[in-house]
């Protein structure tokens, strides 16, 4: 019996003995993580282009420069501590939240298109037989250059016309001429001097009709007073010659054919300046207006400065967009017609309650945040941005004039913040139970 009870109160005495080792394991594991970071105290400096550098103090050992990141709750702020060595890899750069204003930019695709109002087709205004082509495709032509020669019996008929014509008004001028002396001299009588001014301005009609028609046939004006019957050159030949200087797009007639009047037989476009015509959505066009500046995007990087010269006031039913069109310079003629761009109409200036860079807006969890150069460290503020232009973006909450963000190279911070959250997650699904 007493060997019973003794066998009793030691098994009591190992149980209370399990027990306080068990309540020491877990006040142990209750204890929070703690963790060690290196001291870095990071200040920035002015740097020559106006923005900062984030650097840190000598004294930091370069080999514990590591990013700390403290997650306190959602109404503490959040922070990115990172090292001289770290900001000056990353390229981190800071630059000051000023005020300042800015330009609305509307961007919209365009297409290259032949300047019409510099471009001519070259129309066949007389049938004839073609003896002479020497222009091709793609040549560069002056104004008033040759282009073909037509034997054309039309030509031949007006051109006769004409000096039978001529040779009728000078013998009826002569004849009024005399009639008019001998009237004076009370020679001869009233009535023949009248009906003799009356067949000379019957023939001078006849010469101008005869004129117009060498004109309507596309006969030039100075060459009308060079017609005779002794000229060197049949009267039947026509020479087309260029209306503007620019080059030959389409040519359509061979050697020899026999051409109609009316036909096309070239088309010449004068490249100096083409047409931009841009598709602009419905919603933009109550702010445009003409003279306001494009500035178009083409390949190789570059970009070309124009003006609206033109806004359509009827939208397209299908595309609900409607014709804004520029008209640019082409010089040294790289802007081919047909070639699609995209182009960017900048609006009148505003004033805006507050601008960043634009690479300070970084997307954070979803929300649109800034780092935030604040006591030793980055903090990460949440902001509500507006407008922006090509460089900077306004904020309308969530930042102050004065308080320093960084402005270049902020994805680095955000990769590093992701990463450290990541890690402490993990470090805290680890300890639990």
């Amino acid at each position: 019996m007493k060997k019973t009870n003794c066998f009793i109160f030691l098994i009591f005495v190992l149980m209370g003995v399990s027990g306080a080792f068990l309540l020491g394991c877990d006040r142990d594991e209750a204890r929070p993580a703690e963790h060690v970071h290196a001291a870095a105290d990071i200040h920035d400096h002015e740097g020559e282009s106006g923005e900062n550098h984030a650097h840190e103090h000598a004294d930091t050992p370069a080999q514990h420069a590591h990013v700390e990141s403290s997650v306190n709750g959602s109404n503490e702020p959040q922070v990115v501590r990172i090292t001289k060595e770290q900001a000056d890899q990353f390229g981190i750069r800071v630059a000051e939240a000023s005020y300042g204003s800015i330009s609305r930019i509307i961007r919209a695709p365009g297409e290259f298109r032949l300047n019409e109002e510099r471009m001519t087709r070259v129309v066949a205004q007389l049938s004839g037989i073609v003896r002479s082509a020497p222009v091709k495709v793609g040549d560069a032509v002056r104004a008033g250059q040759i282009l073909a020669v037509l034997e054309s019996r039309d030509l031949a008929e007006a051109k006769a016309a004409f000096l039978a014509a001529e040779k009728r008004e000078r013998l009826a001028r002569e004849f009024f001429e005399r009639e008019e002396r001998l009237w004076e001299k009370k020679v001869t009588s009233e009535n023949e001097y009248l009906t003799a001014r009356q067949a000379l301005d019957e023939r001078s009609i006849e010469k101008a009709s005869a004129r117009q028609q060498l004109l309507a046939i596309g006969v030039p004006q100075e060459s009308i007073g060079n017609i005779s019957e002794t000229a060197s050159s049949p009267l039947s030949r026509f020479e087309f010659r260029a209306p503007i200087a620019g080059r030959v797009l389409e040519k359509h007639l061979t050697l020899g054919e026999s051409v109609q009047s009316g036909k096309d037989m070239y088309v010449i476009a004068d490249m100096s300046t083409v047409w931009l015509d841009l598709s602009v959505g419905h919603e933009n066009l109550a702010e445009l207006r003409e003279g306001l500046p494009i500035e178009i995007e083409v390949t190789g990087g570059q970009s070309i400065d124009a003006e609206i010269a033109f806004v359509s006031p009827v939208v397209d039913h299908e595309t609900r967009t409607a014709l804004v069109r520029a008209v640019v310079q082409n010089g040294n003629g790289s802007l081919r017609p047909g070639l699609f761009v995209q182009a960017g109409v900048r609006l009148s200036s505003q004033e805006a309650a507050l601008l960043v860079p634009k690479g300070a807006i970084q997307m954070v969890n979803d929300h649109p945040c800034v780092f935030v150069w604040n006591n030793g460290a980055f903090e990460i503020r949440e902001v509500v941005p507006g407008e922006s232009d090509d460089s900077r973006t306004e904020i309308l909450n969530g930042l102050r004039a004065g308080e320093r963000v960084v402005a270049e190279n902020a994805f680095h911070l955000k990769a590093e913040y992701i990463k450290s959250a990541a890690g402490d997650q993990g470090a805290h699904h680890g300890h639990s139970h």
